[in-house]
């Protein structure tokens, strides 16, 4: 009888083995495709690149903006410029200044240079990654947003 329980409980033992590892198989096997799924599931498409505002300025007459960043990424100034009707002739002169540089002490060379009464349009910025500041020479309201493609 003592024999007989002993080799019960062996092959309960062996069953119980055998089920555990294939059991572990399987899950191992479904594990592993969910892993998979799951993996294929979190690929994240690269993000279309789009303009984004980096500094945004409007007045009238002849103003110097705050410092903003470039990151050296493509750039472009978004502008509209409306002057005088009385003088039948635009002024509107902007300059991206390096930091630390004055265009009345250290020259320059205008980015734009509007001689229209009306204008609205877009000019690309050729600058590397630095902080600069807008120097506007205006006569007449004027609004401009330095964008970066990021």
């Amino acid at each position: 009888m003592r024999s007989l329980k002993l080799f019960i409980v062996s092959q309960a033992v062996i069953l119980s083995t055998l089920l555990s590892s294939c059991g572990g198989a399987s899950n191992k096997e479904n594990t592993g495709s969910a892993a998979q799924e799951t993996a294929k599931e979190t690929k994240v498409e690269p993000k279309a690149k789009q303009w984004v505002d980096v500094y945004h300025f409007a007045g009238s007459g002849n103003k110097k903006s705050p410092l903003f960043e470039l990151t050296g990424g493509q750039a472009k100034i978004k502008y509209k410029y409306t002057g005088s009707k009385n003088m039948g002739i635009g002024a509107f002169v902007v300059y991206i200044v390096d930091e630390g540089t004055d265009v009345m002490k250290d020259g320059g060379i205008p980015e734009l240079n509007v001689n229209a009464t009306e204008e609205e349009s877009e000019s690309a910025l050729q600058k590397p990654a630095g902080k600069y500041y807008v120097n506007v020479m205006a006569a007449g309201k004027w609004e401009l947003t330095v964008q970066e493609e990021k």
